[in-house]
C-alpha cells in the first residue's frame, strides 16, 4: 500500500522509526540507509511510505516521493547495476527505472547477522521460465544462498541439461511454450536417472487444479511466485529430504 503521513507522528524504539499503524506498531526503514539516493526528507512535513508485508508483519520504506503505482512487464537488465540491493534496469514506457529489492533491504535491517558455514555442501538447482524477470530474481536468491543455480528459459533445452547434468532439484514454471510445466513433469519422471530428483513448482497462478495436477505428475510442491523466505525454505526443505533418501 501507499500512504502519507506527517512525520510528527514517527516515534522511536530504539534507533528504529515506528509509527502505530492500523492498531500495531510498523516500523519504518530509510531507503537511503541502504540505497545512495537522493531522499532528503529532512524539510518535509509530509513523508511517503510504500507498506509491504514482510515475513508475516507489515513494515515501510520511507521514500522521497511517490511518481505513480504501475504495472508492467518488460525486459529487466542485470548487466550495468552492480548494486547487490538493485535487481537491474527496466524500460516503463520511454524511460529507464531503476528496481530495487526491498525484501533484500527489509533481510538487512531486520536479520542478525551470522557467519558463513565453512565446508557447506554446494547443491545445484535447475529453474526453468520463460519469463527473463523471474529467472534473474530467483537466481539472485539462489545465489545469495548459497546454491549453484542454473537457469534456462527454454523448456526443451532445459531438458536436456536435466538429462546430461547432475542437479540436486528442479525448479519449473507451468505456463511455458513448446513444453509446458506438467509435460517437463512428467517427461523428468519417465527418466531413471531423474525421477527421484525434487520437482518444486514456481507458477504465477493460484489455481487448486494446476497443482493438483503438477502434483499428482510427481512435483513434490506448488508455489505461487514469490515469497524469497518461503521458496529458500522450501528449497533447503527438499533438498535435504532428497540427501537424507540417497
Amino acid at each position: 500500500r501507499l500512504e502519507e503521513i506527517n512525520k510528527s507522528i514517527i516515534e522511536y524504539t530504539g534507533e528504529r522509526q515506528v509509527i502505530q499503524y492500523r492498531g500495531q506498531i510498523m516500523p519504518i526503514i530509510d531507503i537511503d540507509e541502504f540505497i545512495d539516493v537522493d531522499s532528503d526528507l529532512n524539510n518535509q512535513e509530509m513523508i511517503n511510505l510504500v507498506v509491504f508485508l514482510y515475513r508475516g508483519r507489515e513494515v515501510a520504506l520511507k521514500v522521497k516521493r511517490i511518481v505513480d503505482s504501475v504495472n508492467f512487464e518488460g525486459e529487466l537488465n542485470t548487466q550495468v547495476v552492480e548494486d547487490p540491493l538493485l535487481l537491474g534496469t527496466m524500460m516503463i514506457g520511454n524511460e529507464p527505472f531503476l528496481l530495487i529489492d526491498a525484501m533484500r533491504i527489509f533481510d538487512m535491517a531486520f536479520t542478525p547477522k551470522t557467519p558463513k558455514l565453512e565446508n557447506k555442501p554446494t547443491y545445484k538447482v535447475l529453474y526453468v521460465d520463460d519469463s527473463s524477470f523471474f529467472l534473474k530474481v530467483v537466481a539472485k536468491y539462489l545465489l545469495e544462498a548459497g546454491y549453484n543455480i542454473t537457469t534456462e528459459i527454454s523448456s526443451p533445452k532445459a531438458f536436456e541439461l536435466a538429462m546430461n547434468g547432475e542437479y540436486d532439484l528442479f525448479l519449473v514454471d507451468l505456463e511455458m511454450p513448446e513444453m509446458d510445466g506438467f509435460e517437463f513433469i512428467e517427461k523428468l519422471k519417465e527418466i531413471e536417472h531423474l525421477k527421484d530428483i525434487p520437482v518444486l513448482v514456481l507458477s504465477a497462478i493460484t489455481s487448486d487444479r494446476d497443482r493438483d495436477l503438477a502434483l499428482e505428475l510427481g512435483a513434490e510442491d506448488y508455489l505461487v511466485k514469490i515469497d524469497k523466505e518461503e521458496l529458500l525454505s522450501k528449497v533447503e526443505q527438499l533438498i535435504q529430504k532428497e540427501v537424507m533418501a540417497v
